[in-house]
């Protein structure tokens, strides 16, 4: 997948005025935003996981796109 695509995907972004989560490009996220990431979704590289939904709270990523 290319930059642009990337940009132009859905994003769910937390919206702290209403709390909740509602759907935004990635081209508009801003450093410091919130949102929620769902098993198997394609993420770029620049992103910190602050929690997981797994029991035990692992968070496991591939980094094959990464990799080569």
């Amino acid at each position: 997948m290319y930059d642009l695509e990337y940009n132009n995907s859905i994003a769910l972004l937390y919206d702290s005025e209403f709390k909740s989560f509602s759907e935004d490009k990635w081209r508009n996220l801003k450093v410091g935003s919130i949102i929620k990431v769902n098993k198997n979704d394609i993420l770029p590289a620049d992103i910190i996981v602050l929690r997981s939904s797994n029991e035990n709270g692992f968070c496991y990523l591939s980094t094959a796109n990464l990799d080569g």
